[in-house]
């Protein structure tokens, strides 16, 4: 079994995880209007949930699907990678946010009991979608009876946690007072006058957080050091008493954000925190218009969502509305789908050269020297390319080659068309080179001009063969920005690791600064 719980465990710290990710993005499905016999304290106060099936059936479904969000491995959930995320239609977090982080975190690290309530549940539109994670968790948990249903604990994990299966089109995860009243409220009467404000949707979020005013003191003060983007944010969170939210792609307001300040003093902040998040959308829309051609689309998108965006307030709170775009469902499928396949294309280019770039931090850890710069314990002349094989998972390839002979050897030819993909896409072409500078450095410490000023490597505009010790010098790349006459960009990637667009318009002055190792230059970037 691939997954990673069955390795170490169904442990709390999958648990705590999913908790922290349920904030953020989750869903569910019954009806929450009934009273609950739940103690006020331990009553929900949060309620977080996704359509999957209204995203999927909605104009983007084509083109951003769930569980290649859920189930990939950028994400945390992909712990649950064997869940069958296609046949997911609805996920729900209902939860009693704790008094603090560190009680959350102390609990799950010593097997306390967790000091909040909550439940994750997922819910299939098939059956089936839940079989191997459910034969894994009963194989690596000790079950326990609580008020009739089999609660499958993990080893270890908190004493008030488990995993429930009441069907095969359900999985839940929670705590025993939740998951013992599945289909039934669990909402404090606050936070269902919210919800019965909330239309359904695909994304639909409540919080009655009057009680939270130290939680989120708390979290202000973990982030002192965070972005200004960040710090913002968590400054208006202790003056919030509730919030509610829904984005709908079908109706006339693409997104709506209320919120509510504890007191009519704290109001300012509240409406401080809805223009911040404006702000934040108009500039994403001022980037979009540098953008290239295939991305206009997505950039006068972008440009309509921030001239429908409008920020109001009263004497409770703020709120911030988008308007939804004209003709939005056909622009997405007609328009905007090429530029998310344009954006998808870019994201892969710049994921392959950080591959490379931690290839080659892996080489010099090893061999305390860069593999791009002359091998004295190789006769043959052969790629770079080749020598970081083992660091891109491709050891059995690596193992065959003679390093004693050329690339185009007869003992070598056989590399011609081994290409992993990472650098390129035709199996013998490399798109990827490194920059060759007259005294081409061999460590950190030739690096005189700074490795986030430096560039190491190069995505090219025509290929070359991969195995063969061939790269671009200073000059060439030079050329190579000149004949694109100003437009578009270049991928880069700097000796310390970090990638990025180049605009071709860049001076070749300040191009050469950035191309060599040890000019002195003083490079503002």
């Amino acid at each position: 079994m691939r997954s990673h719980l069955k390795n170490e465990g169904w442990q709390a710290g999958q648990l705590v995880a999913t908790i922290l990710i349920g904030l953020s993005l989750c869903f569910g499905s019954t009806s929450l209007l009934a009273q609950t016999d739940l103690p006020a304290e331990e009553q929900a106060n949060l309620i977080v949930e996704i359509s999957l099936g209204r995203l999927r059936a909605g104009p983007l479904g084509e083109f951003l699907k769930p569980e290649e969000l859920l189930g990939g491995p950028a994400f945390p959930l992909a712990e649950f990678q064997d869940i069958d995320w296609s046949k997911i239609d609805k996920v729900r977090l209902s939860v009693r946010l704790p008094r603090s982080v560190s009680s959350v975190m102390e609990a799950g690290m010593n097997g306390g009991d967790l000091p909040l309530q909550f439940s994750f549940v997922l819910t299939a539109s098939g059956p089936d979608a839940f079989n191997v994670v459910s034969e894994m968790i009963k194989q690596e948990s000790e079950v326990d009876q609580v008020n009739g249903k089999d609660v499958y604990r993990p080893r270890g994990g908190p004493g008030n946690v488990g995993a429930v299966f009441p069907d095969d089109r359900s999985m839940a995860v929670g705590t025993d007072e939740y998951l013992t009243r599945l289909g039934q409220n669990v909402a404090g009467d606050g936070l269902l006058d919210l919800w019965k404000g909330i239309p359904d949707s695909v994304l639909r979020i409540a919080g009655d957080l009057k009680e939270c005013e130290n939680l989120f003191i708390e979290l202000q003060q973990m982030g002192a050091m965070a972005p200004p983007e960040i710090g913002d944010v968590l400054e208006a969170l202790p003056k919030l008493a509730s919030l509610a939210a829904h984005l709908d792609f079908e109706s006339e307001h693409l997104l709506t954000l209320k919120a509510a300040s504890r007191s009519p003093d704290s109001a300012k902040s509240i409406k401080g925190l809805m223009e911040h998040l404006s702000g934040m959308i108009r500039a994403g829309a001022d980037d979009g218009a540098n953008a290239p051609p295939a991305m206009k689309p997505m950039a006068d998108m972008m440009q309509d969502i921030a001239d429908g965006t409008k920020v109001s307030e009263d004497s409770k709170g703020a709120s911030l509305v988008i308007a939804t775009p004209n003709d939005f469902a056909k622009r997405v499928r007609e328009d905007i789908g090429e530029s998310i396949k344009a954006t998808r294309v870019a994201a892969e280019k710049l994921n392959d050269l950080k591959q490379v770039c931690l290839s080659m931090h892996n080489y010099y850890d090893t061999y305390r020297r860069f593999p791009q710069s002359p091998d004295p314990n190789s006769k043959g002349k052969i790629s770079w390319r080749v020598r970081v094989l083992p660091y891109l998972e491709e050891v059995d390839l690596y193992d065959k080659v003679d390093f004693d002979q050329d690339a185009d050897s007869a003992a070598n030819r056989f590399l011609a068309d081994k290409m992993p993909k990472v650098y390129g896409d035709d199996g013998r072409n490399s798109l990827i080179a490194a920059v060759r500078a007259e005294k081409q450095p061999a460590s950190f410490q030739d690096i005189t001009d700074g490795t986030s000023n430096t560039i190491a490597f190069v995505r090219l505009n025509e290929s070359i063969p991969w195995a063969t010790d061939r790269d671009v010098s200073i000059e060439e790349v030079v050329k190579m920005f000149e004949a694109m006459n100003g437009e578009g960009m270049v991928i880069v990637a700097m000796y310390d690791g970090s990638v990025r667009n180049l605009p071709a318009s860049i001076p070749a002055d300040k191009l050469r600064a950035l191309l060599t190792p040890d000019g002195g230059e003083n490079i503002d970037f």
